[in-house]
């Protein structure tokens, strides 16, 4: 089964492709993905991810003040194709799961972490 978990920040406001009943909203999130013994630093990996057909108030959200919200979800992998000046371009994405998608308070962490 093809089913992922991905919980951290949007790296950037998200941008739309397509418009009416055929949207992708994209966004890049930042997650941790371990702890870097040389670089005594977390290691963060920047997940390409794609939305299709949002909620209003999800698209508005990530669009206008997307960047830092720190959101969770479940999604598949999935690749896609496109040519560019002849070339193949090959993209990898996480799709979501729409009715997984969370926007998760920074208070409420803040307070899981220290309950």
């Amino acid at each position: 089964m093809n089913i992922v978990t991905i919980s951290g920040k949007v790296s950037q406001n998200a941008h739309l492709n397509g418009s009416g009943n055929i949207r992708a909203l994209k966004f890049m999130v930042a997650a941790d993905s371990g702890y870097d013994m040389k670089k005594k630093a977390e290691r963060i990996q920047y997940v390409p991810c794609v939305f299709f057909n949002p909620d209003q108030n999800i698209q508005k959200q990530l669009m206008d003040e997307g960047q830092g919200k720190d959101i969770k979800f479940q999604g598949n992998i999935i690749t896609s194709s496109y040519e560019k000046n002849g070339v193949r371009i090959w993209a990898t994405e996480v799709k979501v799961i729409p009715n997984s998608f969370q926007i998760v308070s920074s208070q409420l962490l803040s307070q899981e972490v220290v309950g």
